[in-house]
């Protein structure tokens, strides 16, 4: 166990962590199909989706780092006041465990939040494409 009490681990999973799952679950209800409504409101839950999805799989103790070349797939080294899977009772997950495709999928994710989200940065080039349906046409 981790650097939480029992009762805040009762608090993750009774409040924060449905909270995230939410935000996930909303941006898949949304591109279930066409989008009719304000393309401002799916834009944000896709940029919160990027987020939470980077934050669960730091909490699962997967993330990235500069390797030779660019990033590489490594194990999330949580700052000390970050809360992962192993705070929760948990077990973190190897990266270098997962299959190819995984790891080439998560490495992917983790650089596209980034890129796309949580940092302003100059343009980069990737093999990844994300199809975004226009609502406007």
């Amino acid at each position: 166990m981790g650097k939480l009490t029992p009762p805040q681990v009762e608090e993750y999973f009774d409040k924060h962590l449905p909270y995230r799952t939410g935000i996930l679950l909303a941006h898949y209800r949304m591109t279930r199909g066409p989008w009719t409504g304000d393309p401002g409101m799916l834009n944000a839950c896709f940029v919160s989706a990027l987020v939470t999805g980077r934050l669960f799989l730091n909490v699962l103790g997967v993330g990235k780092k500069k390797g030779k070349g660019g990033y590489v797939l490594d194990r999330y080294s949580p700052r000390p006041t970050d809360v992962t899977v192993d705070d929760l009772g948990g077990v973190l997950i190897d990266p270098a465990t997962l299959p190819k495709a995984e790891r080439d999928l998560f490495l992917h994710f983790l650089i596209m939040a980034d890129q796309a989200a949580a940092h302003f940065t100059v343009p980069i080039r990737t093999s990844v494409r994300i199809l975004v349906k226009n609502p406007t046409g």
